[in-house]
């Protein structure tokens, strides 16, 4: 089998298709990562193929312009990008898979239409990937959107006209480039297309029943493997001054908000802050930010993995992405999340139903306006993090990890994958 593992996004988009790669290539099968062009190095790094699907450069305009951030210009603006790249998507991958020896599986993140557009018309085997519960349309568990979202106790029949319009507002926005490029294809064109973009064989959630449980309502293709929990490190020594910084008496609080993150200013200094305000002192995480001098309670570093730092310190603080909750709940962490946009609010609420974080409101207005923090930020912040540091709530947390103990998730994800492919 020659798995094409398709995907677009950032490291928590792109990290649980390299490790279902990984686990594949260890069972005797071809992998090829098809992701974002900043990902070649690490895909060299663990020794698998890789092709671009599209271009750093191309990435760094789409997460470095503040539509993308913004709760109600991001559709507009992220769905106009995305059309753009439809096409050679599409051709890349179709390319792919007929210079291959018939054995191709395609595995894929829903949004790369070329690889749905490619299985369809190659008559190919399709597994899509889903990260997160949010994706799964269902009027009867709704997931929490952005500023937009009916509150869940609406009747079932309005979240079903919600999903319908959110249909309605995708055809118009990247439909008629869709369907140009299926009628290319020679394929019929596609209506109520987040209704139908599922792979109709196989869709692998890559999160467990507890964290979303399985409706009446969502797809029946549909089977819940756990948290992939795979970080791509291949270096873990720790950041020059780390050790040290760890040994200080005060608590420590880890900050991150994505891979992708590249206007951390005023997230830095919302936490810098948020510190001083407590009495504690923190860690930020960001590949983008670097500030001319650092205050003496904050480290900053590029990246640690989570597996190894968030058990070691007091409280996390995020934006929300499922692969730093689901790391921050394996940790027994408190976890407070600052949701800027997509799932993360949505996140944010079953965190803190669960008992183990809070979330604040949506923070999407630090990345799009650059005044300075606002004391009410800061606040904010400072009151929940209070409440993370309390003992009862650290114990609560050990408790729940529990859950996550034994999972192996990208092994159950592999065995359906193979099974697909023997079909």
């Amino acid at each position: 089998m020659h798995a094409i593992l398709a995907t677009v996004g950032t490291d928590g988009d792109v990290l649980p298709f390299l490790g279902l790669g990984l686990e594949l290539r260890r069972r005797g099968h071809r992998i090829t990562l098809v992701a974002a062009g900043n990902y070649a190095e690490l895909a060299a790094a663990h020794g698998i193929e890789f092709r671009e699907l599209v271009s750093a450069k191309l990435m760094a305009e789409l997460l470095g312009h503040p539509d993308f951030w913004h709760p109600i210009r991001t559709a507009r603006f992220t769905a106009k990008w995305g059309a753009s790249l439809i096409e050679p998507q599409y051709r890349l991958i179709d390319a792919m898979v007929a210079e291959g020896s018939g054995d191709a599986v395609l595995i894929g993140n829903p949004a790369v239409f070329g690889a749905s557009i490619t299985a369809e018309t190659r008559g190919r085997p399709l597994c899509h990937l889903i990260l997160q519960p949010w994706m799964i349309h269902s009027a009867m568990a709704p997931a929490l959107m952005p500023l937009v979202s009916l509150p869940r106790w609406a009747p079932r029949f309005m979240h079903s006209l919600f999903y319908h319009a959110i249909d309605l507002a995708a055809d118009f926005l990247f439909g008629p480039e869709l369907n140009r490029v299926r009628r290319s294809a020679g394929l019929k064109p596609m209506r109520r297309i987040l209704h139908h973009w599922l792979a109709p064989e196989l869709v692998i959630g890559m999160f467990p029943e507890w964290y979303g449980p399985p409706q009446k309502d969502w797809p029946k293709q549909v089977r819940l493997a756990g948290f992939p929990r795979f970080d791509g490190a291949t270096d873990l020594a720790p950041p020059a001054g780390l050790p040290e910084f760890l040994k200080r008496e005060k608590p420590t609080v880890v900050f991150t908000f994505g891979s992708g993150m590249m206007h951390a200013r005023e997230l830095f200094e919302v936490s810098a802050r948020v510190c001083a305000a407590i009495g504690c002192q923190g860690i930020f995480l960001n590949r983008h930010f670097k500030p001319a001098s650092l205050p003496a309670h904050m480290f900053l570093a590029d990246f640690i993995p989570f597996r190894e730092i968030f058990p070691r310190c007091a409280a996390v603080v995020h934006h929300g992405g499922i692969g730093t909750t689901a790391e921050a709940l394996a940790a027994g962490t408190p976890q407070l999340i600052m949701p800027l946009g997509f799932d993360q609010l949505d996140n944010g609420d079953r965190v803190r139903r669960f008992g183990v974080g809070l979330h604040t409101g949506p923070k999407h207005r630090l990345l799009t306006n650059a005044a300075t923090a606002r004391a009410s930020d800061v606040a904010e912040v400072a009151a929940a993090l209070q409440e993370l540091l309390k003992p009862e709530m650290r114990e609560r947390c050990r408790v729940f990890a529990k859950r996550l103990a034994n999972e192996n998730a990208i092994g159950t994800a592999a065995g359906w994958v193979e099974k697909l492919a023997e079909r």
